[in-house]
């Protein structure tokens, strides 16, 4: 590995994803600052819910497309890259459709029966139509990850969408004095369909991609998708199941206190993300070509950089809670026990390492699987012991010690399969 060319990648990756965690802070910022805090949180909630059925329906193929297309990509093979990619777009496209017409077909069920929130109904129709163009839009961008183009990949899937209802908030709060929760979802709609448009224009605009599509690997790639769907669906959980645990048993205000707590504390995970947005297709370029060695000093490279720069970021929301919710309005700033929480989780996540990509790269899917098939539970049986008893402080617990296990047992398996252990990342 080239430490220099990694580094500058990295650093460049790094403050793409610096942009793109501000993007999604701002976005909810403004939507905070437009709307009450009973909006906001039916706002939050329903992007929870889009957000998670979203990743489900693209199939398990998101981190699928990072290790064969960082595969192939190695071996210049842009037949099965085009096939792989083809056949993937093609079936989320019609899952993501029926899904989302389900979902508005019974939006005033939903509401009604399962969160008890009668004024959700008309949201959830508006922002069911984001799906499709999210779950798209969100393989591109893992697409553009197995080629080696981060920039591209964060500016797609953490950029376009927030910066483009930023700017549509700005300029509808000029013109309406009263904006919804639901003018709110229309706008979010719109800018990810836009988000996907463009998207697809800048993938198939690709030279190298002007070959004949190689549809032989295709079976290969579904095989590998289904271990991967079980791992993002456990991850869903440990990550989204507070919101929407939330919005089950508590107030939309509540919802609002623990999703803009969570997404403060989420600001320590770009560094993770922005890493392996470089790291993950070295790693399936490594483990393709049998360079082991290889892979572990990358890994023990990859842990160095993330304690270095996380720490102080870590530090500096523990502290400053307050001052960071109270951005967001004054109503949030005693909510800000629920960042310190939530913000222990995070750091454990970050230091563990790139453990979840070096199981998926390596194709120790199940591995990871089974990692998550602890955590996702763990997290869900938490949150619905806890919440009913202590509210928002149960669910802030609930995410930080299901985050916390996952990447711990993560580490161990990483240790089994492949005599790595991340947390020793001052080893040569």
């Amino acid at each position: 590995m080239k430490k220099k060319s990694f580094l500058i990648h990295s650093g460049l990756a790094f403050i793409i994803r610096i942009v793109g965690a501000l993007a999604g802070l701002l976005m909810s910022l403004v939507v905070t600052r437009t709307l009450s805090v009973e909006e906001s949180g039916l706002f939050f909630l329903g992007f929870a819910v889009c957000t998670v059925v979203g990743m489900l329906c693209t199939l398990g193929l998101t981190d699928a497309f990072i290790r064969f297309v960082g595969g192939y990509h190695a071996e210049a093979n842009w037949g099965a890259i085009k096939g792989s990619i083809d056949k993937g777009l093609k079936t989320v496209v019609i899952v993501s459709i029926i899904v989302a017409l389900i979902i508005s077909w019974f939006s005033g069920y939903i509401s009604n029966n399962l969160f008890d929130k009668p004024q959700f109904g008309s949201f959830l129709t508006a922002i069911a139509f984001a799906i499709p163009s999210f779950a798209v839009y969100q393989l591109v961008a893992f697409a553009f990850q197995g080629l080696h183009k981060p920039v591209i990949s964060i500016f797609i899937q953490n950029i376009s969408t927030q910066a483009l209802v930023i700017v549509a908030l700005y300029i509808s709060s000029i013109f309406v004095t009263n904006l919804t929760a639901t003018d709110v979802a229309i706008i979010f709609s719109t800018a990810a369909f836009i988000t996907v448009f463009v998207a697809l224009i800048v993938w198939f605009s690709n030279a190298d991609l002007a070959v004949v599509a190689d549809y032989s690997q295709t079976s290969k790639l579904a095989a590998s998708a289904k271990p991967l769907f079980i791992v993002m669906l456990m991850g869903i959980l440990v990550q989204y199941s507070g919101p929407i645990i939330a919005g089950v048993y508590l107030t939309s205000v509540d919802v609002a206190y623990i999703s803009v707590a969570q997404r403060i504390s989420m600001l320590t995970s770009f560094v993770l993300i922005a890493v392996n947005l470089v790291a993950a297709p070295r790693f399936a370029a490594s483990a393709k070509l049998g360079k082991m060695e290889e892979l572990r000093t990358t890994s023990l490279f990859c842990s160095r950089i993330m304690v270095v720069v996380a720490t102080p970021v870590v530090v500096f929301i523990f502290f400053f809670a307050e001052l960071l919710m109270g951005l967001f309005g004054e109503e949030y700033i005693q909510a800000a026990y629920l960042l310190q929480i939530l913000i222990v989780g995070q750091f454990v996540n970050v230091i563990t390492g790139s453990v979840g990509y070096l199981l998926n790269m390596t194709g120790h899917e199940k591995d990871l699987r089974n990692v998550v098939l602890f955590a996702g539970p763990l997290a869900l049986g938490l949150g619905f012991c806890l919440t009913p008893n202590y509210g928002a402080t149960g669910v802030a617990i609930a995410i930080s010690v299901a985050i916390a296990s996952k990447n711990i047992f993560a580490v161990y398996m990483v240790k089994k399969r492949l005599g790595i252990n991340t947390l020793n990342f001052w080893s040569n």
